[in-house]
């Protein structure tokens, strides 16, 4: 009874900590799903892929180069003609101004406050005022959020330039629409690689591997877009604290995965795959859906990897440790039953002897006392019956008739 109790109680206590790591799973992937939002950030808020190309055509002023960036969600314009050159605003006013000193912004111009943020909702300025010039770069180069070039409909846009102060300048281009990828084959192969590598769960060395070379690639391709998004401005530390926790995700992974070679920590990579798995592999999950990248060409590829190895290390990862919880709950039985045994044993041992000696004390000392007793009687009233039985059956002789006379 005993060691069925202690089994009931060990499956409990197993039980129990099975749905607070459950739980704590499903919290970490609640707040990283808050966290990623949109798609991810790149250059601080633009998304990693989108549905559109932005492509320029020309540009007026010799030695001044304008290309799109991140997938459209910025200009990039870069002065190498020694001549200043002021990029004009939304409503007309001086925005930027580039020249051999670097990259100077107007804070008041409206088009500096709504350039903030790739949606354009922030509000200020006054374009009527004096510019306000503020230096931020010491290099010709510098890169913005217009809405001018931007977002479908497919349509030809222009930016206006001032050179010199009195030359007009303009840079003109096109947005069009780009074709989605094969979406569904995406996901699909994220989601068998994930299979694959949830089967491989009882190989620790094989997972070890596994979870280092896909940290690996995930951490590869967020610091390579990082650095393509780097501008003098926003260099490529901003960057990377763009894209801080993914980064984490990314390389706590690695470390995860080369620490599970010296010692068991199945919780840990269970925790941080499911991480990985949702912080790039689903939060950045628009570039199986849109055609054009905002970061590295083979952009595509790291992100399935992280999807797919991430959540097969939360499998196997889960697995492992469910089975070590099992093992140890199983050795906490086995050490309790032999103990249950022995003091049943020893209870036995303990308190048998003594209700036998007991027993056999009660009956040696209460029945020769009955005995004696009952011998006693037997001898004192005995005879005494036999002589009153006697007595009342044999009448006297002189009470008896004489026949004879």
């Amino acid at each position: 009874m005993r060691r069925g109790v202690a089994a009931v109680c060990g499956e409990l206590r197993l039980g129990a900590v099975v749905w607070r790591f459950v739980a704590a799973v499903c919290a970490g992937v609640v707040g990283v799903l808050l966290y990623s939002g949109p798609a991810a950030a790149h250059g601080a808020d633009a998304p990693v892929a989108v549905d559109y190309v932005v492509r320029v055509a020309s540009v007026s002023v010799a030695g001044v180069e304008v290309r799109a960036v991140e997938g459209g969600a910025r200009l990039e314009l870069v002065n190498r003609s020694g001549r200043e050159v002021v990029v004009l605003g939304l409503q007309g006013e001086p925005f930027l101004r580039v020249s051999d000193r670097g990259v100077e912004e107007n804070r008041q111009s409206p088009t500096w406050f709504a350039s903030r943020s790739i949606g354009g909702s922030a509000g200020g300025g006054n374009a009527a005022a004096a510019p306000e010039w503020h230096l931020v770069a010491h290099q010709p180069r510098v890169r913005w959020h217009d809405e001018r070039a931007r977002e479908l409909p497919a349509r030809a846009w222009s930016v206006p330039l001032l050179v010199d102060g009195r030359e007009p300048g303009i840079v003109r281009g096109t947005v069009a629409a780009v074709p989605a990828p094969r979406t569904g084959w995406w996901w699909a192969g994220g989601v068998l690689g994930a299979v694959v590598v949830g089967l491989l769960w009882r190989l620790r060395t094989v997972l070890a591997v596994v979870a280092v070379g896909g940290g690996g690639v995930a951490s590869v391709w967020i610091v390579q877009s990082a650095v393509l998004a780097a501008s003098p401005a926003d260099g490529v530390g901003v960057q990377v604290l763009a894209r801080l926790w993914p980064l984490v995700a990314a390389v706590g992974v690695v470390a995860a995965g080369g620490l599970s070679l010296f010692k068991r920590v199945d919780i840990v990579v269970a925790i941080a795959g499911a991480c990985l798995a949702v912080m790039v592999g689903v939060g950045d999950s628009a570039v199986f859906r849109y055609g054009t990248l905002a970061g590295p060409s083979w952009g595509r590829w790291g992100v399935v990897v992280a999807l797919a190895v991430g959540a097969g290390l939360a499998v196997a990862g889960g697995l492992r440790w469910y089975q070590a919880a099992g093992e140890h709950a199983d050795a906490g039985q086995g050490d309790h039953g032999p103990e249950v045994g022995e003091h049943a044993d020893a209870g036995q041992g303990d308190h048998g002897p003594e209700a036998g000696e007991h027993a056999d004390a009660g009956q040696g000392d209460h029945g020769p006392e009955a005995g004696e007793r009952t011998g006693p009687g037997e001898s004192d009233h005995g005879p005494q019956a036999g002589e009153g039985g006697e007595r009342d059956q044999a009448p006297p002789e002189s009470a008896q008739p004489s026949l004879g006379k």
